[in-house]
């Protein structure tokens, strides 16, 4: 770190000042961190007049303060005095112009190892919210949704064309079976389901399990026709 400061400062005397005739610049600074803080001591004698032999003396403290980076190492700090000069002003005032520089070393930086410890994978076993249970009074809300249509082919076998499986139902030999495929929608009831589709509970339980049924269970309804 190395700075250039400029300093001002205007001094007002008590009396005229006709001329300076010795003037000297001592400076007192302390350290700490974060400041180098101090005063400039501008002392010497003038004429109150320019024919008199006679010469007052002054002294004056004028303080300074600079702030400091936190890396700074504050027994490495050189203070200097680069320029010093004054200038008369309206008869009763001394101008003082100061430059200095603060030159510094900069502390070098330690960095302790840190131990960290490892993170234990968890494991997070997400569980699927159910759906509450269709009551048989619920209320039809939506129109209901088919997905899909089975039906028998010629050796009493049901055919679900959607996922090519084949499933064995008993069926009268003098009737054709077409079966619908329900998705339960929110706000229906078996009983609902029975209207919709013209049917019984009895009927549907004969191939589903109604003892579990929760919103989107698939419900397998037959749809009997007499040959």
């Amino acid at each position: 770190m190395k700075s250039v400061i400029p300093f001002k400062k205007v001094i007002e005397f008590k009396t005229k000042i006709a001329e300076i005739t010795s003037i000297s610049l001592e400076h007192e600074y302390v350290k700490k961190e974060g400041e180098l803080s101090g005063d400039f001591i501008v002392e010497g004698e003038y004429k109150v007049h320019e024919v008199s032999v006679n010469k007052e003396k002054f002294k004056y403290r004028l303080p300074f303060s600079i702030e400091l980076s936190d890396k700074v190492d504050l027994d490495s700090i050189n203070f200097q005095i680069l320029d010093f000069t004054y200038d008369i002003v309206d008869e009763d005032k001394l101008e003082i112009f100061i430059e200095f520089g603060v030159d510094a070393e900069e502390r070098e930086e330690i960095f302790e190892p840190i131990e960290v410890e490892p993170v234990k994978e968890e494991i997070v076993n997400e569980e699927r919210e159910e759906l509450p249970k269709l009551q048989e009074d619920a209320i039809l809300e939506k129109e209901p949704i088919v997905e899909e249509v089975v039906t028998n082919d010629s050796q009493g076998k049901e055919v679900d064309t959607e996922r090519n499986q084949v499933i064995e139902l008993n069926q009268q030999e003098d009737s054709f079976v077409t079966y619908h495929i329900h998705i339960l929608q929110e706000g229906e009831s078996l009983e609902s389901v029975c209207k919709l589709y013209n049917t019984t509970s009895a009927g549907i339980a004969e191939y589903n399990d109604l003892s579990n049924l929760v919103v989107g269970d698939k419900i397998i309804i037959p749809d009997y026709i007499d040959e």
